[in-house]
Parts: C-alpha cells; structure tokens; sequence
C-alpha cells in the first residue's frame, strides 16, 4: 500500500470525525482572519491627530489573553497619557454561526473621541452613552441584515459564554471599514460576572512626540510581572 492510499484510507474511516476536524480548523481560520482584520483597520486608519496619538495596550504573550482591569488606574498615571479606554473584543455571531460579527466593547463616554474616525451623529452618540444595552452597527452591516436604528437583536456568545441583547442606536460611517458592532463595556462586563480582567486598553497620548516614551514606560511598569504587555 502506497503512501497516499494509507492516507486517504485513514481520511475515510471515520468521516463525520474528518468532517468536524475540517470544520473546526475553518472555523478557527476565519476567527482569526476576522479579528485581525478588524484590529488592523483599528490599530492602521488614515492618520490623523488622533490615530497618531492612539496607541494598543494587550498581554504580549496573546491576542486573546486577558489583563486586569486594575492595569487602567496605572495606565492613567503614565506622564503624557490623556486617556485610557477598556476595549474588549467579543466576536459572536447572529442567529447562525455562519453569521459572524465583528464586535467589540468600549467605554460609552470616551469611545467616539478615541476613534473618532467612526462617524456617528450627535443624537446616535448620546443614545449610546444613555443606554446599556446600546449598539451602534456599520452602515453596511445595518444594510447587510436589514436593520435599523430602534431594532433589538441578540448576538450569541462563541467567545464568551454570554449572548447579548442590544438596542440598535443608530449607525456609524467609516471610509475603511462599516461591518463593526461597538457596544458598551459596562454591559458585557456585567453579564460576564465582572471577572477583573480586559482584552486591552487604548491609550490616547498628549501628543505624538511622547508617544515612544509612553510606549517605553507602560512596557516597563508591566515588565516580569504575571500579565506583562
């Protein structure tokens, strides 16, 4: 028996394990591209004042390891830092599985001046920092399932072992990517058990010229300790 014969006889054996196994690395696969892709649109928009000034706090060992909270009191007290924001990715999906969404949690106050590239109106601004359970899609996401601003929706948990129940606000514009949903921190955080601990955090800096030592600092103050960043 060839080499390849062995192989493929082995495939066949027992197909609904060959088809799982197929079916969980695409599954992975797409997971991952679609968190890079999202992160990347984040970490990667058009310059301007803000995005020059906006830098990534995360474990250094993982994307999806967690930090504790407590690291956002320190963050604070780094000279030169303006802002420090909570951002958790969730992921999820709608209704199937096949139905994957970007979505991600901020704090309701400072998301939209930390990003302020994502283009909402006064009034979608101030629904989203009134309502805990709110959402504020991409407009081609709202296109893409038919929603609109006043909808309740569910996004079931993959990641997490919550679903959450979201009141579309309204939506946001952006030139590089409109298939987010931002929702707020302090409602997944609850649903989660407040559990202590964060996905990342966004630093936004007094200016662009302290951002390399604001970079030094926070790596440094983190160094040999149990969630290093």
């Amino acid at each position: 028996m060839t080499l390849g014969r062995f192989i493929v006889k082995n495939v066949l054996r027992n197909k609904r394990r060959t088809g799982l196994t197929v079916l969980s690395i695409g599954f992975s696969l797409f997971l991952l591209i679609v968190l890079w892709t999202v992160l990347n649109n984040l970490l990667h928009p058009p310059e301007n004042d803000t995005s020059v000034r906006r830098l990534a706090v995360r474990r250094s060992t993982s994307l999806v390891e967690q930090m504790p909270v407590a690291y956002g009191e320190r963050l604070q007290r780094v000279p030169h830092v303006a802002m420090v924001m909570p951002f958790q990715w969730f992921g999820g999906y709608y209704r199937e599985e096949k139905n994957m969404v970007a979505t991600l949690a901020g704090d309701p106050i400072m998301f939209f001046d930390m990003f302020p590239e994502l283009r909402v109106t006064p009034e979608v601004k101030k629904a989203y920092q009134e309502d805990r359970r709110a959402a504020v899609v991409g407009r081609l996401l709202m296109k893409h399932f038919d929603w609109k601003a006043g909808d309740t929706i569910t996004i079931k948990g993959n990641l997490f072992p919550v679903d959450l129940e979201l009141h579309i606000v309204g939506d946001y514009t952006n030139p590089d990517q409109e298939n987010g949903i931002y929702i707020r921190w302090d409602y997944l955080n609850q649903l989660l058990g407040d559990t202590g601990k964060i996905g990342s955090f966004w630093i936004l800096a007094d200016s662009k010229e302290n951002v390399p030592g604001i970079i030094e600092a926070v790596d440094s103050m983190f160094r040999n300790s149990a969630a290093e960043t």
